[in-house]
């Protein structure tokens, strides 16, 4: 579970929140290189019930992604402990590649004004779209979409 005081340091940096157009902070998920991907960073937490419900279709849309090397969702969790979130992780069968940001200040970068809280993020490393709330399985459609067009074309 996350402090009160560190939810407060990261929902008040929120005036800071990166925009569309600007470079998205270095992400480091295990088992997975980022340079050159299309990527739907996700922010959650495992005490929150929208992330909660959130995170199937996140799991589903990255397996539609799975025919591809260059588009995949990174899932940054900002627990202050791995137990939740891992708890959470295998009871859902999650395999998406995660991000734990036990301190929150990778969070405190993209600094979203509440949880969940997506950023779409092209090959070069610029944000072009913030998804504020969960995404449900029709805007994670026009997601997966968005994303295929973005490998495809460019951003």
């Amino acid at each position: 579970m996350m402090s009160i005081g560190t939810l407060a340091l990261l929902l008040s940096t929120s005036a800071g929140a990166i925009e569309v157009g600007e470079t998205a902070p270095v992400l480091k998920p295990s088992g997975a290189d980022l340079d050159g991907k299309v990527i739907l960073v996700n922010i959650w937490a495992s005490w929150c019930g929208p992330c909660r419900r959130e995170l199937p279709v996140l799991e589903d849309l990255n397996e539609r992604l799975g025919d591809r090397d260059d588009a995949l969702v990174v899932a940054l969790n900002i627990d202050t402990h791995f137990g939740p979130a891992r708890s959470l992780i295998r009871h859902l069968d999650l395999s998406l590649p995660m991000v734990y940001d036990m301190s929150g200040e990778t969070a405190a970068k993209f600094a979203p004004a509440a949880l969940p809280a997506s950023y779409l993020v092209n090959g070069e490393g610029v944000v072009v779209e913030v998804l504020d709330g969960a995404i449900d399985q029709a805007e994670a459609e026009v997601i997966e979409k968005r994303m295929r067009g973005m490998v495809e074309g460019g951003s």
